[in-house]
């Protein structure tokens, strides 16, 4: 497999205009503006591609050794960090892959002590 990569930053009219013709098979864009796109239609949802290809989804006891797996190193030099599970900004996809609740049913209290917020 060839990977051609564009330099620069995000370019939302050069990504909109390929996804009408020859759509990019992986595109880098802020968490904060995806769901903008999926709302017009111009992201899928992996599950198919996920399913065809018989991937095994790791449980969260299998990622730090998945992790140190996917992980590029070069003369002690980090190259590559496959996934990092402790990143901050993961905690509410983790309360939320856990079943836990964000905020209460009426949106007015925190559940910041529902043990599935704990990283244990």
């Amino acid at each position: 497999m060839q990977v051609k990569v564009t330099e620069g930053g995000f370019d939302e009219q050069q990504v909109l205009s390929a996804v009408a013709g020859a759509p990019p098979d992986l595109v880098d864009v802020d968490r904060g503006i995806i769901g903008t796109y999926a709302a017009r239609g111009a992201v899928q949802p992996l599950d198919d591609c996920v399913a065809s290809a018989q991937i095994d989804n790791s449980d969260r006891s299998q990622l730090a050794g998945m992790a140190e797996r996917v992980t590029v190193s070069d003369w002690g030099k980090l190259r590559r960090i496959g996934f990092d599970p402790g990143i901050p900004e993961f905690l509410p996809m983790w309360v939320r892959a856990n079943g836990g609740p964000r905020l209460s049913d009426d949106g007015r209290t925190a559940q910041l002590n529902d043990p599935r917020w704990s990283r244990r």
